[in-house]
């Protein structure tokens, strides 16, 4: 009798192993084919606009399919950062593999850069997707910006990005923002600097710009800026002086030591 039932049991356990096994490679098989299909909206948008066609439509159509495998919780982050890599998107993730970023430039005729980003927050009990940059349906807005380049972990469920931007040819943006996942907050923090649009640093092209953080002391360091003087004239165009000034995170906030 006892052997009966330890065979039953063991049959059980692999018919399960195998079940979870084939939804596993299941889920794999949908995400690289979702992917393929983002990567063909993406390279229509990108046709579209070095044709100078109106490429809206199309850059609507793949945000819209993004955000669709985004908010697909059968896809675990990793995966999702895996495979859209292999498919050359910019991404960046957190160090807990929680938090992921993917950006895209939206193409102008002129020297002018600028992105547009979502984020995905996906843990044990929540999934969150939003735009970290940029809104839906819009090409060109002012809501466009600096994509994030680096995610720090300030604790379990609040994050800090360092976010760069080519303004033109003449000028770079630096930025820095907070973003948090607790009972009270989903999403960019916006009192957690003195600024409630976060840390903004910009300087001519051609200058060294480099924001700073320590994750032990939880020291933001910014670099000090000077305007850029030429032949007497103030350029309108700030440059680094060498020095850096810092905000520590205190109490849910960035504030000036």
């Amino acid at each position: 009798m006892k052997s009966i039932f330890a065979i039953v049991i063991i049959l059980f356990t692999s018919l399960n192993f195998c079940g979870t096994k084939d939804g596993e490679t299941s889920s794999r098989t949908n995400l690289n084919e979702d992917v393929l299909i983002l990567r063909k909206l993406h390279d229509d948008y990108i046709q579209k606009r070095s044709q100078h066609n109106d490429g809206g439509n199309a850059l609507f159509i793949f945000e819209e399919k993004l955000k669709e495998i985004l908010e697909n919780s059968h896809y675990i982050n990793n995966d999702l950062y895996k495979a859209l890599s292999e498919n050359d998107f910019f991404l960046v993730k957190s160090e807990d593999d929680k938090l992921i970023f993917i950006y895209w430039e939206i193409i102008d005729y002129g020297c002018h850069h600028s992105y547009k980003s979502l984020y995905r927050y996906s843990d044990e009990d929540s999934l969150f997707v939003d735009y970290f940059a940029g809104k839906a349906n819009i090409e060109f807005s002012e809501d466009n910006g600096a994509h994030p380049y680096k995610v720090h972990k300030l604790n379990d469920s609040t994050y800090l990005t360092f976010n760069t931007q080519l303004v033109c040819s003449s000028s770079r943006l630096l930025s820095s923002k907070v973003i948090c996942f607790n009972n009270e907050s989903k999403g960019i923090c916006l009192d957690c600097f003195e600024n409630s649009d976060g840390l903004y640093t910009s300087v001519g092209r051609r200058d060294t710009l480099n924001l700073k953080f320590d994750t032990v002391t939880k020291e933001l360091f910014y670099p000090e800026l000077t305007p850029l003087i030429h032949e007497g004239e103030d350029t309108g165009i700030l440059k680094t002086t060498g020095k850096y000034k810092k905000l520590v995170y205190r109490e849910g906030k960035f504030i000036k030591n």
